[in-house]
Protein backbone atom coordinates (compact mmCIF):
# COMPACT_ATOMS: atom_id res chain seq x y z
CA UNK A 1 0.00 0.00 0.00
CA UNK A 2 3.12 2.26 0.70
CA UNK A 3 4.38 1.59 -2.16
CA UNK A 4 1.48 2.28 -4.33
CA UNK A 5 1.13 5.35 -2.73
CA UNK A 6 4.35 6.43 -3.06
CA UNK A 7 4.44 5.79 -6.77
CA UNK A 8 1.02 7.70 -7.12
CA UNK A 9 2.46 10.54 -5.64
CA UNK A 10 5.51 10.21 -8.11
CA UNK A 11 3.57 9.97 -10.80
CA UNK A 12 1.65 12.76 -9.54
CA UNK A 13 4.46 15.14 -9.19
CA UNK A 14 6.00 14.00 -12.25
CA UNK A 15 2.80 15.36 -14.49
CA UNK A 16 2.70 18.52 -12.51
CA UNK A 17 6.42 19.08 -13.43
CA UNK A 18 5.46 18.45 -16.75
CA UNK A 19 2.53 20.69 -16.56
CA UNK A 20 4.89 23.42 -15.61
CA UNK A 21 6.92 22.90 -18.10
CA UNK A 22 4.73 23.15 -20.64
CA UNK A 23 3.40 26.19 -19.45
CA UNK A 24 7.20 27.86 -19.09
CA UNK A 25 7.11 27.04 -22.66
CA UNK A 26 4.26 28.27 -24.02
CA UNK A 27 4.71 31.66 -25.76
CA UNK A 28 4.81 35.08 -23.94
CA UNK A 29 1.53 37.18 -25.01
CA UNK A 30 2.02 40.09 -27.11
CA UNK A 31 2.72 42.92 -25.19
CA UNK A 32 0.87 46.03 -26.17
CA UNK A 33 1.18 49.49 -26.54
CA UNK A 34 -1.53 52.68 -27.14
CA UNK A 35 -0.37 55.52 -28.14
CA UNK A 36 -2.86 58.21 -27.62
CA UNK A 37 -2.69 62.37 -28.73
CA UNK A 38 -3.26 64.94 -31.18
CA UNK A 39 -0.69 66.31 -33.94
CA UNK A 40 2.50 65.73 -31.62
CA UNK A 41 1.47 61.94 -31.42
CA UNK A 42 0.67 61.64 -35.30
CA UNK A 43 4.49 63.02 -35.78
CA UNK A 44 5.59 66.02 -37.94
CA UNK A 45 9.50 65.22 -37.92
CA UNK A 46 10.18 64.30 -41.88
CA UNK A 47 11.89 61.37 -42.25
CA UNK A 48 14.38 63.88 -44.39
CA UNK A 49 15.52 64.79 -40.86
CA UNK A 50 16.48 61.38 -40.44
CA UNK A 51 18.92 61.55 -43.30
CA UNK A 52 20.00 64.19 -42.78
CA UNK A 53 21.07 63.48 -38.94
CA UNK A 54 22.92 60.13 -40.23
CA UNK A 55 25.01 62.35 -42.04
CA UNK A 56 26.57 64.13 -38.93
CA UNK A 57 29.32 63.19 -36.92
CA UNK A 58 27.38 64.28 -33.60
CA UNK A 59 23.92 62.12 -34.23
CA UNK A 60 25.26 59.03 -37.01
CA UNK A 61 25.58 56.82 -34.38
CA UNK A 62 22.34 57.13 -32.74
CA UNK A 63 20.26 57.49 -35.66
CA UNK A 64 21.80 54.86 -38.05
CA UNK A 65 20.28 52.21 -36.45
CA UNK A 66 17.29 52.62 -38.21
CA UNK A 67 18.96 51.90 -41.75
CA UNK A 68 20.67 48.97 -43.06
CA UNK A 69 22.82 49.05 -46.43
CA UNK A 70 20.91 52.18 -46.76
CA UNK A 71 17.55 51.29 -46.91
CA UNK A 72 14.90 51.62 -43.77
CA UNK A 73 14.80 48.18 -41.42
CA UNK A 74 11.30 46.77 -40.74
CA UNK A 75 11.24 45.70 -37.57
CA UNK A 76 9.59 41.74 -37.26
CA UNK A 77 8.97 41.83 -34.04
CA UNK A 78 7.18 45.09 -33.41
CA UNK A 79 3.99 46.04 -35.18
CA UNK A 80 1.98 49.19 -35.58
CA UNK A 81 -1.26 50.12 -36.27
CA UNK A 82 -2.30 53.69 -37.40
CA UNK A 83 -5.44 54.40 -38.35
CA UNK A 84 -5.41 53.02 -42.02
CA UNK A 85 -1.91 51.77 -41.83
CA UNK A 86 -0.23 49.29 -40.61
CA UNK A 87 2.43 46.66 -40.82
CA UNK A 88 5.92 45.92 -39.23
CA UNK A 89 7.61 49.12 -37.67
CA UNK A 90 10.05 51.55 -39.72
CA UNK A 91 9.82 55.19 -40.77
CA UNK A 92 6.79 56.81 -42.21
CA UNK A 93 3.98 55.62 -39.24
CA UNK A 94 3.40 59.91 -38.63
CA UNK A 95 2.12 62.47 -40.70
CA UNK A 96 2.49 61.63 -44.71
CA UNK A 97 6.77 61.36 -44.59
CA UNK A 98 7.00 62.09 -41.36
CA UNK A 99 7.96 60.08 -38.00
CA UNK A 100 6.44 60.27 -34.58
CA UNK A 101 7.37 59.25 -31.45
CA UNK A 102 6.31 55.73 -32.83
CA UNK A 103 9.97 54.72 -34.01
CA UNK A 104 12.15 55.51 -31.07
CA UNK A 105 9.81 54.06 -28.51
CA UNK A 106 8.78 51.23 -30.70
CA UNK A 107 12.70 50.34 -31.16
CA UNK A 108 13.29 50.48 -27.23
CA UNK A 109 10.86 48.04 -25.96
CA UNK A 110 10.87 46.01 -29.15
CA UNK A 111 14.84 45.42 -27.60
CA UNK A 112 13.81 45.32 -24.35
CA UNK A 113 11.04 42.55 -24.67
CA UNK A 114 11.54 39.14 -25.90
CA UNK A 115 8.11 38.67 -27.20
CA UNK A 116 6.61 40.50 -29.79
CA UNK A 117 5.35 44.22 -29.70
CA UNK A 118 1.89 46.05 -30.96
CA UNK A 119 2.10 49.18 -31.20
CA UNK A 120 -1.33 50.75 -31.60
CA UNK A 121 -1.83 54.48 -32.58
CA UNK A 122 -5.03 56.96 -32.00
CA UNK A 123 -4.18 60.80 -32.38
CA UNK A 124 -5.58 63.13 -34.52
CA UNK A 125 -4.85 66.60 -34.95
CA UNK A 126 -6.15 69.95 -33.42
CA UNK A 127 -8.02 67.52 -30.42
CA UNK A 128 -8.58 69.07 -26.94
CA UNK A 129 -8.92 67.00 -24.06
CA UNK A 130 -11.60 69.32 -22.77
CA UNK A 131 -13.73 68.91 -25.98
CA UNK A 132 -12.63 66.15 -28.31
CA UNK A 133 -11.09 63.55 -26.19
CA UNK A 134 -13.58 64.32 -22.96
CA UNK A 135 -13.96 61.24 -21.18
CA UNK A 136 -17.63 59.53 -19.92
CA UNK A 137 -16.78 60.63 -16.32
CA UNK A 138 -15.85 64.17 -16.86
CA UNK A 139 -19.64 64.91 -17.92
CA UNK A 140 -20.28 67.80 -20.25
CA UNK A 141 -19.42 71.00 -19.68
CA UNK A 142 -22.50 72.93 -17.91
CA UNK A 143 -25.45 73.84 -19.78
CA UNK A 144 -25.01 77.72 -19.95
CA UNK A 145 -21.32 76.59 -21.12
CA UNK A 146 -23.46 74.63 -23.82
CA UNK A 147 -26.31 77.75 -24.72
CA UNK A 148 -23.18 79.70 -25.26
CA UNK A 149 -21.90 77.77 -27.51
CA UNK A 150 -24.90 77.06 -29.52
CA UNK A 151 -25.53 80.83 -29.69
CA UNK A 152 -22.11 80.84 -31.71
CA UNK A 153 -22.70 78.38 -33.68
CA UNK A 154 -25.86 80.33 -34.79
CA UNK A 155 -23.90 83.12 -35.63
CA UNK A 156 -22.52 81.18 -38.61
CA UNK A 157 -25.22 78.23 -39.30
CA UNK A 158 -28.93 79.46 -37.81
CA UNK A 159 -30.29 76.18 -37.82
CA UNK A 160 -27.38 74.64 -35.78
CA UNK A 161 -28.52 72.58 -33.13
CA UNK A 162 -27.79 71.99 -29.15
CA UNK A 163 -27.28 68.13 -30.28
CA UNK A 164 -24.78 69.80 -32.77
CA UNK A 165 -22.77 71.26 -29.97
CA UNK A 166 -23.01 68.43 -27.70
CA UNK A 167 -22.08 65.20 -30.25
CA UNK A 168 -18.45 66.39 -30.55
CA UNK A 169 -18.01 65.85 -26.47
CA UNK A 170 -15.99 62.99 -26.40
CA UNK A 171 -15.90 61.88 -30.14
CA UNK A 172 -11.93 61.32 -30.23
CA UNK A 173 -11.92 59.27 -26.31
CA UNK A 174 -14.58 56.98 -28.10
CA UNK A 175 -12.37 56.75 -31.42
CA UNK A 176 -9.65 55.78 -29.55
CA UNK A 177 -11.18 53.23 -28.18
CA UNK A 178 -12.95 51.86 -31.17
CA UNK A 179 -9.74 51.64 -32.60
CA UNK A 180 -7.69 49.82 -29.95
CA UNK A 181 -10.53 47.11 -29.79
CA UNK A 182 -11.20 46.69 -33.07
CA UNK A 183 -7.29 46.07 -33.50
CA UNK A 184 -7.06 43.30 -30.57
CA UNK A 185 -9.94 41.98 -31.69
CA UNK A 186 -8.79 41.18 -35.57
CA UNK A 187 -4.66 40.59 -34.93
CA UNK A 188 -4.67 37.56 -37.18
CA UNK A 189 -6.01 39.40 -40.28
CA UNK A 190 -3.89 42.50 -39.71
CA UNK A 191 -0.85 41.11 -38.42
CA UNK A 192 -0.20 37.82 -40.53
CA UNK A 193 2.43 36.68 -38.24
CA UNK A 194 0.86 37.15 -35.02
CA UNK A 195 0.81 33.31 -34.12
CA UNK A 196 -2.51 33.31 -31.37
CA UNK A 197 -0.19 33.89 -27.94
CA UNK A 198 -2.84 36.19 -26.46
CA UNK A 199 -2.00 39.59 -25.92
CA UNK A 200 -1.55 42.14 -22.92
CA UNK A 201 -1.70 45.45 -22.44
CA UNK A 202 1.93 46.97 -21.40
CA UNK A 203 1.32 50.67 -21.55
CA UNK A 204 -0.27 53.84 -22.60
CA UNK A 205 1.02 57.01 -23.76
CA UNK A 206 -0.99 60.25 -23.93
CA UNK A 207 1.48 63.15 -26.27
CA UNK A 208 -1.35 65.94 -26.22
CA UNK A 209 -2.15 69.62 -24.70
CA UNK A 210 -1.55 72.44 -27.49
CA UNK A 211 -5.23 72.81 -27.39
CA UNK A 212 -6.03 72.99 -24.36
CA UNK A 213 -3.64 75.61 -23.97
CA UNK A 214 -5.70 78.19 -26.63
CA UNK A 215 -8.49 78.70 -23.70
CA UNK A 216 -8.11 79.82 -20.26
CA UNK A 217 -11.22 77.62 -19.44
CA UNK A 218 -9.59 74.47 -20.97
CA UNK A 219 -6.60 75.20 -19.31
CA UNK A 220 -7.76 75.48 -15.75
CA UNK A 221 -9.70 72.13 -16.35
CA UNK A 222 -6.88 70.37 -17.61
CA UNK A 223 -6.14 68.70 -14.25
CA UNK A 224 -9.57 67.73 -13.44
CA UNK A 225 -10.17 66.43 -17.35
CA UNK A 226 -6.74 64.42 -16.98
CA UNK A 227 -7.68 62.94 -14.03
CA UNK A 228 -11.17 61.41 -15.11
CA UNK A 229 -9.38 60.41 -18.23
CA UNK A 230 -6.78 58.28 -16.05
CA UNK A 231 -9.41 55.96 -14.41
CA UNK A 232 -11.75 56.05 -17.42
CA UNK A 233 -8.75 54.68 -19.50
Amino acid sequence: MKTTCLGAATLGLVAWLGAVSVADAAPKPVKVFILAGQSNMEGKAKVALLDYQMTQPATRAWFERFQKEGRWIERDDVWIKFLDRKGRLTVGYGSPQCIGPELAFGWVVGDHYEEPVLLIKTAWGGRSLWRDFRPPSAGRPAPVVLEKMLAEAQKRKPNATLEEIQQPFGASYRAMLAEVNATLGNLKTLFPDYDGRGWELAGFIWFQGWNDMINADYTAQYTTNLMHFIRDV
